[in-house]
């Protein structure tokens, strides 16, 4: 894949989750002038290896990922032919760049939240294998639910034990900045808002708290908060309901980092 037509698919992906989000949008994110980014998409202009690594990273491309990103753009607009040629043999070792980790369709799982809510679904009582059902337990279309259900099954995440269906192992939400994983966090916060104002009080505990926090002791923070995901799973998990939730913790800096 070109790294130009990566862009422009990560382009193609915002505005389809959001109708108001534009190039110049885009551009802000990334750290370049909307003029900048309309050429560079178009062909008529070139990028750095600098700013191809500032894209990268903002893409939330891993290192391996953007490393990959930063050769293709080298080959192009490297300013010496020994340089193009460098990133071009590297690229070639290295075989396409691959900006996903996960196969197509399991990307689709990570990057859909409603994928991993019918997995769970599938575990509950009175669960029906059919997409209008689905769709109405979960709040989108029948078509929705249509493709996610043949996706789950083409995948084997779901599979038929006799006359019901279960769930394969389906944790595949993992830390980290991939475009998946963040689309998915995205579209959980969406749901988490909504809920706001949409549930009662009853049905529902949204709460935050705020202080100060050493850096160094994040991978310390890290452990605890799975730890108590767990204990909470654990501890009320029921099968025999037929109602799913979801646990989202966020943690992270509200103040500006010092200049």
């Amino acid at each position: 894949m070109d790294y130009r037509e990566f862009i422009e698919n990560e382009l193609s992906r915002r505005v389809g989750r959001n109708s108001s989000y534009s190039l110049r949008s885009f551009a802000r994110d990334l750290g370049i002038s909307p003029g900048r980014l309309s050429l560079v998409l178009n062909g008529k202009s070139g990028l750095s290896r600098e700013m191809a690594k500032k894209i990268g990273q903002k893409l939330g491309l891993d290192e391996i990922q953007c490393s990959s990103f930063c050769d293709g753009v080298a080959a192009r607009h490297a300013r010496s032919s020994r340089d193009r040629a460098i990133a071009a043999a590297r690229l070639k070792a290295k075989g396409p760049p691959k900006f996903h980790k996960l196969p197509e369709e399991h990307f689709r799982v990570i990057a859909d939240w409603f994928h991993l809510a019918l997995l769970e679904l599938v575990s509950s009582s009175g669960f029906r294998a059919d997409s209008q059902w689905i769709a109405g337990r979960l709040g989108i279309s029948a078509l929705q639910a249509k493709s996610a259900w043949r996706r789950l099954v083409r995948l084997g995440l779901v599979k038929k034990n006799g006359n019901s269906w279960g769930a394969g192992d389906h944790s595949l939400i993992q830390r980290g900045n991939s475009l998946a994983v963040r689309s998915y966090h995205h579209q959980m916060l969406d749901k988490a808002k909504r809920a706001i104002d949409s549930h009662c009080v009853e049905e529902r505990d949204l709460s935050s708290v705020i202080f100060q926090f050493p850096l160094d002791r994040m991978e310390e923070m890290r452990n605890d908060i799975k730890d108590f995901r767990r204990h909470l799973m654990q501890k009320y998990q029921d099968r025999n309901n037929p109602e799913i939730y979801a646990l989202q913790i966020q943690f992270h800096r509200i103040t500006e980092r010092k200049k």
